[in-house]
């Protein structure tokens, strides 16, 4: 074939290859009698995983690095050179070992911390195993799906089905009623495998220790705020967070070791040594704080503040709510609490029985201070950062805008995290 002259492009030689020989374009080799070569997933994946190591770089840092500009440096040649499942799962146990060493995270540590949605409460990491087997069946049923004729009819003529066969059951399990090309020219591209990520955090939750609670923050882009933005705690902090966010903090009751007889906190010697037992211990300085800068915004906005003032009934007896606002025959009083957050309706109910608690005592504040109105609230917060969404009525009512409003409720729900961390 390259018996003759050079071709050349304005004078200048183009490379002529042997049939053996390849070349690298868009970051696949090409071979002229294989067409595009398997890419060595592995030996890639190390490479950058060698460089990320040798970078003075701290934990979150090198995870931002890897999953911004190492993962898509070795999804592309993967997707176009047909990458198997075999490879991809061993790639995939290469990053997760990294990633966990990295983060001091123990190899035991779920799988689903890694992949799940940052706003359910993950790191939003890329599975090869999934990403790729997706990325591949989405394109040839773009190209089945393709308007120009020719275009159309060579992806139905060079249809890879045997592999692809396997790639269909990653993105939507068996399905034998309908031929693979006919299921490709149906589908919208798009709606080719989205929800792995959920299956991952699914599986998370269903763990009886790491899930435990975690169903409460599902869709809470507030509470997992510092998992998008790691800069709103310390890189010591940060990994605290991911240990208490998956229940791996070491306890007795934690890890395969609450089958020991005596469990009982090694510290206090009277409770069950588990995470809700240790977060316990410093709920009050926590309470205190969160009073404490309430009470702070509250007289910016210039409310009248008053901290644990006594309010008796001679029916209801005395109560002590954390704060009473008063400003222009208006009161607001609010009762903080902190809970763990164990379900996803915990804070809920605690809310509602501080509301309820309070609101019997409405009309005796309006009487002591002289209001025309009172609102009582229940102001709950999760012993691991989670936001009370409803908590934000209160910051609104306050005065507080919109967006300093968000930005507030951020901020104590990092700031818990961040004073656990101290004590764990």
């Amino acid at each position: 074939i390259n018996n003759c002259d050079p071709w050349t492009i304005k004078g200048l030689p183009v490379p002529m290859l042997s049939p053996h020989q390849t070349v690298r374009y868009l970051g696949v080799d090409l071979c002229p009698t294989k067409g595009i070569v398997p890419t060595n997933l592995q030996v890639r994946l190390q490479d950058i995983i060698d460089h990320v190591n040798a970078a003075p770089l701290k934990p979150t840092q090198k995870l931002t690095l890897f999953s911004t500009y190492g993962i898509p440096w070795v999804l592309y040649p993967s997707v176009m050179s047909m990458v198997g499942s075999v490879d991809l799962g061993a790639a995939d146990r290469l990053i997760r070992k990294e990633v966990k060493s990295w983060l001091h995270l123990k190899p035991c540590t779920t799988d689903g911390i890694l992949y799940s949605r940052k706003k359910d409460g993950g790191l939003g990491l890329q599975k090869l195993g999934k990403v790729v087997p997706i990325a591949q069946l989405r394109r040839w049923s773009k190209l089945l799906q393709s308007k120009d004729p020719s275009c159309k009819t060579l992806a139905g003529t060079f249809l890879p089905k045997g592999d692809l066969d396997s790639r269909w059951r990653v993105a939507f399990g068996t399905d034998k009623k309908v031929k693979l090309k006919q299921k490709l020219e149906s589908l919208e591209p798009h709606s080719i495998g989205p929800n792995w990520r959920r299956e991952e955090f699914q599986k998370w939750i269903s763990l009886r220790s790491q899930g435990r609670g975690l169903n409460a923050f599902r869709n809470d882009p507030i509470s997992n705020s510092w998992l998008k933005d790691p800069g709103w705690l310390s890189e010591s902090d940060f990994i605290v967070a991911l240990h208490l966010r998956s229940n791996t903090v070491n306890t007795l009751t934690t890890l395969g070791r609450g089958s020991q007889t005596n469990s009982s906190c090694r510290l206090c010697h009277k409770g069950w040594e588990g995470l809700p037992h240790i977060l316990q211990k410093i709920r009050m300085m926590n309470h205190n704080i969160i009073c404490n800068r309430l009470a702070l915004e509250a007289r910016k906005l210039d409310w009248m503040v008053f901290q644990e003032k006594h309010i008796s009934s001679t029916e209801f007896g005395t109560a002590v709510p954390d704060l009473i606002l008063i400003k222009e025959k208006t009161g607001i009083a609010i009762d903080v609490a902190i809970a763990f957050e164990l379900r996803s309706g915990t804070l809920r109910r605690r809310a509602r029985r501080k509301t309820e608690k309070y609101y019997v005592f409405a009309p005796v504040i309006a009487e002591t201070f002289d209001l025309l109105q009172v609102h009582t609230y229940g102001f709950p917060l999760g012993a691991r950062g989670k936001w009370y969404e409803d908590n934000m009525e209160v910051l609104l009512m306050m005065g507080l805008s919109k967006i300093k409003a968000r930005k507030l409720a951020r901020s104590l729900s990092t700031k818990a995290l961040q004073r656990y961390s101290l004590h764990v």
